[in-house]
């Protein structure tokens, strides 16, 4: 199958465009988001704690690349709040739903100082992506593709800035 990238909801072959959306976030119903307790998700909040947190609604993890590295079996990734959360390295959701937890609206960000980062977000399996933000800020000057998607669903999830592609289809 040909490699297929989407650009306001067209069929193109190639994407350069400064932001994407799909959906709207004042749509979301919360029967749009798996239902979710400690049992079966995963937290994460910038007042969390990577060394001390262990990614519950109480204790939840600070940083993302780490919650997504400490599944520990969950299926869903939870972000309890609307700040900046800034990636190293890429984010690989295999059969993992993340979303904007309780109507918020968080923003995924490139740390300025990365490198080799061609991928903010690989989707894989059953990947769900809700009611998140992805920003790439114009100083960085590499190619990268905002999410990549071999099979899951996007839903209510705007793209600003990406440099290669804002959404490219596996």
């Amino acid at each position: 199958m040909a490699d297929l990238y989407i650009r306001h909801s067209e069929k193109i072959n190639r994407s350069e465009t400064l932001q994407q959306i799909i959906g709207s976030s004042s749509q979301i119903e919360s029967s749009e988001i798996d239902s979710h307790n400690d049992s079966n998700c995963i937290y994460v909040a910038l007042v969390g704690s990577d060394s001390t947190g262990i990614g519950t609604q109480g204790q939840p993890f600070k940083t993302l690349n780490y919650a997504v590295s400490n599944m520990g079996g969950k299926s869903l990734l939870g972000i309890m709040d609307s700040n900046d959360y800034y990636l190293t390295a890429t984010i690989n959701l295999s059969n993992i739903s993340m979303f904007g937890h309780n109507a918020q609206s968080p923003t995924i960000k490139i740390d300025p100082n990365a490198t080799g980062i061609d991928t903010l977000i690989s989707m894989t399996g059953n990947s769900k992506l809700t009611n998140i933000k992805i920003f790439v800020s114009d100083t960085f000057n590499d190619q990268l593709t905002a999410i990549a998607i071999d099979n899951g669903s996007i839903k209510y999830v705007e793209v600003e800035g990406a440099t290669k592609n804002a959404v490219h289809i596996l």
